[in-house]
Parts: C-alpha cells; structure tokens; sequence
C-alpha cells in the first residue's frame, strides 16, 4: 500500500495498491477493456483528517470490495491523496490524475473551496467530481456544471433544520459565529433570509480564522449579542473548540450547529456536549443496516463513520454501477445513468441526483444524549425526527442554471 505523507501532495496507485481491486474475465475484457479509474481526494494531514482521512479512504475501498463482489469481472482501479486542505494542491491533484493516469472520476474532496477548485478541473477535463464532502451551498447553485455533483448535505439545509427546530422552541434572535472562508460565508448567505422567513431576527455576526485554537473574543461577542441563539457556522475542530468555550464561559444561549457530526461529539465528550441538537445526512446507529456497515469499518480504525464517509461509500457504488450498466465511464452517460436511478443504500433511500448535482435526501435532526444514556462507545446521538427530502432540499432553494423548473 502506498502511504501518504505530510511531504507528499501527490499518491498515485502503484501496482500493489491497485492490484487488489483489480478482476477480470473474458465477459468484463469485451465491454471494459480499461479498468474503471476511481481516486480518493481526502485531508489525511489538515483539519479534516478524522472527517476525512483513512475512513473515508476504506469506505472507498469498501465501496469497490462490494461492487467486485457482485460484478467480479470489471476491474476497478483506486487512486488516494492528500490535497492538504489546500485549493491550488487539490487542483494540480486533480489535473495530474487526469492527464498522467487516466482517472475517470474523484471523490470526497473536505472544504468547500477545494471542491470548488476541483470542480473548475472536472468542466475543463469532461471527468467527474463524485464529491462526498464540501457542504457549501453554492457547489450545486453558481459553482454548478454538468461533470460535478455533490452526495453531502447542504450547510444551508442542515442549518434551515436547526433554526426552525429552535423558532419552535420560541427563539426570535440569532447572532452568527462563521468561520472566514467559503463554508462558512456562503451558509451565512443562505441562512440570514432563511431566518428572516421563518420569523426569527439575525442580530450580529463575527467571522473567525479557519482552524483557529483562541475562540474566547468570538464568543464574548456572541454572549454581547444577547441573541437567544448562537448560530455556529463553522466545522469539525471549530466547532469543538466554540462549543469548549461556550461551555467554559457558562453561557446560557443556546448553540445550532450548520454542520456538526458525531466526531465533534466525541472530540467534546458527552459531559460538555449533553443536550447539544444538531441535525445530519446520516448517523451511524440510526438502524440496524447502518450500525451493521458501522462495525465492518471499526473494527479496523476504532472510530464510527460520519456522514461524510458514509457519503462516500454511496457515491463511489453508485457510480460503479452507473458505469456498469452504461458499459463505459462517458461522464455524461454516466451521470445520465446515475440520475435515472434511485439512491437505497446505507446512506440514503428513495434518495435522487437532481440536476444541479444536488443528491436530494433526507435530513436527521439529532441530540446529544446525557453521560448516563452512552451505553457503548461512540453511542452519542438520539434521533429526534426526519426532515423529508423534499422539505429539506426545495426546488425554490437553488438557482443552479441547469435546473429546470417549472
């Protein structure tokens, strides 16, 4: 296996790396005389390395292990790198991977910005992005195009699912704490006349550095805001790092998260995140099915799939199985094929690819439980309710020009 270093931008699949995921038979040779080429563009150094990383990695593999084993005779080639959380590495990742190797498609892709980088590649090549991370809205609205799609949440639809859950809880105003970067000012965009519909006020707003460890002047605005709620738009550690502090200031307003997930839980502990409600595309013990897929990837890491990993399991075997039934990886038969046919899977059911890359799924509301209601490891979330697809994803929530409305 080739190993991926903090010095190394680029990883290519030598042959040891490849060879495993490689079949073959006289049937597969006759329609796919070239391997399916799959790449991996993952953090396994930055940010977003427990989000992204060496799990996401082995749900990839995972994805193309279940494909062969139902189709043994088309072989399957994986290609893994770290973009380093950077845009200009992902890009020239994606370039090289194009032009030298041959990939046929790129998955994952953490931060928003690289998926927008990455995307910019894809048009130019007519490859794919089968992104599986990246959660700003404007992936699939201005940034859309015909070779991308994006099978993660939307920060604007995970968001709208918070805030209306507290408008019902009797919130009127809200003060956003938003990372600087493209996630976070693309959902503060979409958020603020989404409260204003839904009856509720925004008061304030402060900007932090991505990735920064001192949160303590962002969040004594946040208290002077005396906004009933903290809008907490930012991901993985700064998010535990505003919630650490909130928690450490012993503010009594209360949090909603844009993009949460169970590792943030855990990197918290349930004693400071007890309570905290947040909502998600997926979570491990939601059923027996995804609890069942769980344990086929802890056993190896000790850590349970997020969203992000889950995502990317799904988006990897759906596209396999596009490819199969197309006979070749035409991105735009391929993309053709993978809208025409419902998403059931372990991710998502009765799920569709919308026009605009869109993958239209349900949403999770979920709360952390107390200490005392834990009874395994990673055991963090009870399950509150169901947002629908429909709801979560409206068609009047995009103005991505490839989708038709009516």
């Amino acid at each position: 296996m080739v190993k991926i270093t903090r010095r190394t931008a680029l990883v290519t699949a030598s042959a040891a790396l490849a060879a495993p995921f490689i079949a073959r038979s006289p049937l597969a040779q006759s329609r796919f005389t070239k391997p399916i080429k799959v790449a991996h563009l993952g953090d396994f150094s930055s940010q977003y390395a427990a989000y992204s990383g060496p799990v996401a990695e082995k749900c990839v593999r995972l994805a193309v292990a279940d494909f062969q084993a139902k189709n043994p005779g088309i072989p399957v080639e994986v290609y893994v790198a770290d973009h380093q959380n950077k845009p200009d590495i992902a890009s020239s990742i994606a370039q090289k991977w194009f032009d030298q190797d041959g990939v046929d498609a790129i998955t994952d892709v953490p931060l928003s910005a690289c998926v927008f980088a990455v995307q910019e590649v894809v048009k130019a090549k007519n490859k794919l992005l089968i992104g599986s991370d990246g959660s700003s809205p404007r992936i699939t609205n201005e940034a859309c195009n015909n070779n991308s799609m994006n099978w993660l949440f939307s920060s604007s639809a995970i968001g709208k699912a918070g805030i209306n859950a507290m408008i019902k809880q009797g919130a009127k105003t809200f003060f956003f704490l938003s990372v600087d970067n493209a996630t976070g000012l693309g959902g503060e965009a979409a958020l603020r006349p989404i409260i204003d519909e839904l009856g509720g006020k925004t008061v304030g707003s402060v900007k932090h550095p991505f990735g920064v460890q001192d949160m303590s002047s962002f969040i004594l605005q946040a208290q002077q805001s005396k906004a009933d709620v903290i809008v907490l738009n930012n991901a993985g550690p700064d998010v535990v790092n505003s919630v650490k502090t909130i928690n450490e200031f012993k503010l009594t307003q209360k949090i909603c998260a844009t993009q949460s997930s169970v590792n943030d839980v855990h990197g918290m502990g349930l004693k400071i995140a007890q309570g905290f409600g947040f909502a998600d595309s997926w979570y491990w013990n939601l059923n027996a099915e995804t609890r069942a897929f769980s344990m086929r990837l802890f056993k190896d890491h000790n850590q349970m799939p997020n969203a992000v990993q889950a995502a990317t399991y799904s988006v990897v075997g759906h596209y396999l199985n596009a490819v199969r039934d197309v006979g070749n990886t035409d991105p735009a038969a391929v993309i053709a094929q993978m809208r025409k046919t419902r998403v059931n899977d372990v991710y998502a059911k009765n799920a569709f690819l919308r026009e605009d890359g869109r993958l239209v799924a349900d949403i999770h509301f979920m709360r952390v439980k107390k200490p005392e209601d834990s009874k395994e490891p990673w055991d963090y979330l009870e399950h509150i309710n169901t947002i629908p697809a429909a709801e979560a994803y409206p068609l009047a929530d995009t103005n991505c020009p490839l989708l038709k409305k009516a």
